[in-house]
């Protein structure tokens, strides 16, 4: 995340929005062979927000 600037609240969406290119199988030239599930967790805010994202295959 931090190659794109770590910007606030983007970086969750961005972190589910990589997760289901890979469970999709649309992830060119980062594709992790097989893959059927992503697992994300995002931390941060002024009050310590926690986020888990779980993505699975259709």
């Amino acid at each position: 995340m931090k190659s794109f600037g770590h910007p606030i609240a983007a970086s969750g969406v961005r972190m589910v929005a990589e997760l289901t290119k890979q469970v999709l199988g649309k992830a060119e030239g980062l594709q992790v062979k097989d893959a059927e599930a992503g697992f994300a967790h995002n931390l941060g805010g002024p009050y310590s927000v926690a986020t888990v994202a779980i993505v699975l295959k259709p």
